[in-house]
């Protein structure tokens, strides 16, 4: 009984010691990491920068993306193809440096460690807009933009304080851009066109309330204000174009206007950045101005004179009097949004007696 027993514990040790010999030799061995199909294949790293905005939508602007590693040369990355999305490819394990910037937005810094044995790595980054100091934009005179005034026109505003009776106030009171910034043109057209394209598609309908406000220039006393529950439809005509159909309260009865003077269809003036409408306007981006305290592109337009006027027109009685437009939009460079609006004649409608107008929309 004693031996059988002293049998069983050397046969116990043995195996004990087998096994031992096995996990040491297996911990000697160099183990390939599952996202490499070689020990030899580090260099096939790659890092995706994905850049965001702070309501962690794509960043869609212009906006370069460096890559610096601690020793060495910068990498250099390409789009993806994907909205916001730089790559980087053939890095090798080490500490690197990713920086971005574009205009209008905050430089970010960002420093992380590619490790030996990570196929690819994915980093992303989210864009802040710049904050715009007051009074601390180039002077206008800095600028290259060149307005130019029909014959006989005012002088500008002084201290550039919109005087919004001044007949082609927009085109003479030019606000200031930051001249050290290139503006990329064609990139921010596309951008807003497609904002627009996306809005008409996207959107069939919305609500707001509608405040307004009708004022006698010509009599005394307290301007006449309504308040109306407004819908409105968005949808595509015979003509290539679209359509608005408005609601007010549930009608489209002009009736409800102070003075039988209906504004209708306001809410397209962003719409002329839409491709089909775009082709009616001279359009040029004047440089990264502001709006609201945010840096924006800054863009005018004005309205052809060989093509259609096809955004908007008065009609009065059984007649229709197209409206020529000019005037400027300001746009988010991370987004294509149109963040602000304002419009005014770019000639008189003499038919009508109207010889001024000016719009501006939020």
């Amino acid at each position: 009984m004693t031996r059988a027993r002293f049998s069983f514990l050397l046969l116990a040790a043995w195996l004990l010691l087998f096994s031992m010999e096995n996990v040491c030799a297996a911990q000697d061995s160099p183990v390939e990491p599952l996202t490499f199909p070689h020990a030899d294949s580090q260099a096939d790293a790659s890092l995706k920068v994905r850049l965001r905005l702070e309501d962690e939508s794509p960043f869609l602007g212009a906006a370069r993306v460096s890559l610096l590693p601690d020793d060495g040369y910068e990498v250099i990355g390409a789009p993806t193809g994907t909205e916001g999305e730089t790559q980087f490819s053939g890095m090798l394990p080490g500490r690197y440096i990713v920086e971005t910037s574009a205009p209008g937005y905050l430089t970010v810094r960002r420093s992380m460690q590619i490790e030996a044995g990570y196929r690819q790595r994915i980093l992303y980054v989210v864009m802040k807009p710049r904050p715009v100091v007051p009074g601390a934009e180039k002077k206008q005179a800095e600028t290259t933009i060149a307005p130019i005034l029909p014959t006989g026109a005012p002088k500008p505003a002084v201290n550039g304080v919109q005087d919004l009776w001044m007949v082609h106030e927009l085109e003479q009171n030019v606000p200031p851009v930051d001249a050290s910034v290139e503006c990329p043109t064609q990139q921010v057209l596309k951008g807003v066109g497609a904002r627009m394209m996306e809005f008409v598609s996207n959107l069939e309908k919305f609500t707001a309330t509608e405040e307004l406000e009708h004022r006698r220039m010509d009599a005394k006393g307290e301007p006449e204000k309504r308040r109306f529950g407004y819908v409105v439809t968005v949808s595509p005509n015979d003509w290539g174009t679209f359509t608005l159909s408005e609601f007010r309260n549930g009608s489209m009865d002009i009736a409800q206007f102070p003075a039988g003077v209906a504004t209708l269809g306001l809410p397209a003036l962003a719409l002329l950045f839409h491709p089909v409408l775009a082709e009616d306007f001279q359009l040029s981006c004047e440089g990264l101005g502001q709006s609201d305290g945010k840096a924006a592109w800054q863009v005018h337009f004005v309205q052809r004179t060989d093509r259609p006027v096809r955004i908007r027109s008065y009609s009065i009685g059984m007649r229709s009097f197209a409206v020529s437009l000019e005037g400027r939009a300001w746009i988010d460079p991370g987004n294509y949004q149109v963040e602000r609006l304002e419009a005014e004649l770019a000639k008189p409608i003499d038919e009508i007696g109207l010889t001024n107008e000016h719009s501006t929309i939020k």
